[in-house]
């Protein structure tokens, strides 16, 4: 019964899901090769393939690069909103970059700050589908795809807009943003995935194939 009182845990990305690091590159290539896209041309992961030189992504491994990052504010408040409810959500902030790059300390501090997540709750991790939560939050559909956790939300960015929501049983971020400030809501909901793993987990069903679906 331990599992159906435990706070859920949350894997929130960090790039481009609570800090918005695609419009810097955006800015960059724009000023580099004197380019004039915006972020809303940016409708496919691979974009700027082929297009730049081997050194042009080392600008994000300079701490300065960090003081001109936006945070999306929407996700922002959605994460504190869970942060703000520890008896439903314990929320880890997760990245892929790699640790010894330099730069992502200044990072983790903006998106630390931005959410309130605690210094404490942010990962490392190159494989993001090695990590164990309940929900993923991201705007990379792989890693939407690869997850280990029962509920995926995506975050709506233009290189994303074409994936089966649906027919993936993928949750839009947008929905739940205002939902998680109705506390009977949230309350139903955190006890419906609860109840819904531990019948999984003794069904043996394979993650993905049955899920709560927010109403």
């Amino acid at each position: 019964m331990e599992n159906l009182t435990r706070p859920l845990v949350v894997l929130c990305d960090i790039d481009n899901t609570v800090l918005n690091t695609e419009q810097l590159i955006v800015d960059e290539y724009n000023r580099r090769y004197n380019k004039f896209i915006t972020l809303e041309d940016i409708t496919c992961w691979n974009y700027f393939s082929g297009k730049v030189d081997d050194d042009f992504f080392e600008f994000l491994t300079k701490p300065r690069t960090w003081n001109d990052v936006q945070p999306i504010e929407s996700i922002c408040k959605l994460v504190q909103t869970m942060v703000a409810q520890p008896d439903y959500f314990t929320v880890y902030l997760v990245t892929a970059t790699n640790p010894l790059k330099t730069g992502l300390r200044e990072k983790l501090t903006v998106a630390s700050k931005a959410t309130g997540v605690d210094k404490h709750h942010i990962i490392t991790c190159n494989d993001k589908h090695l990590l164990m939560g309940d929900i993923m939050i991201d705007d990379y559909t792989k890693n939407i795809d690869d997850t280990l956790c029962f509920e995926k939300w995506l975050i709506d960015r233009p290189w994303n807009r074409n994936y089966p929501l649906a027919d993936k049983k993928v949750t839009p971020v947008n929905n739940m943003i205002e939902k998680l400030n109705n506390k009977e809501f949230v309350e139903s909901f955190c006890a419906n995935l609860r109840v819904f793993q531990e019948m999984s987990q003794g069904l043996n069903v394979v993650n993905g194939v049955r899920r709560v679906t927010p109403a």
